[in-house]
């Protein structure tokens, strides 16, 4: 399993903090990937434009629980109810809903 690095700038945006790489530490942790992982792709650049999206990627930091990863859920108002762990565990949803 490749340990990327984790974010070091935050960012708000509606009420939301999120953390989010560097473009030095996308640079870091794709030269990583490619060595680590794809070797032998280590110059397909469309490959390369993948990797560096998802790295770049915003993480929501629950304002409730302070768990970061998944989604924060809104009301149709806009109000923000928390995560999915904060909803299972305040009875919001139920684990065996189908």
């Amino acid at each position: 399993m490749i340990k990327f690095s984790i974010p070091k700038e935050k960012t708000e945006e509606r009420g939301i903090v999120y953390l989010v790489r560097t473009p030095e530490q996308v640079e870091e942790d794709l030269q990583l990937l490619m060595l680590t992982r794809y070797p032998h792709n280590k110059d397909d650049e469309d490959l390369k434009d993948y990797w560096r999206k998802l790295l770049s990627a915003k993480v929501p930091v629950c304002p409730k629980c302070g768990d970061h990863g998944g989604p924060v859920r809104r009301t149709t108002e806009d109000d923000i109810l928390g995560c999915d762990h904060c909803l299972i565990i305040s009875g919001y949803t139920s684990d065996d809903e189908e």
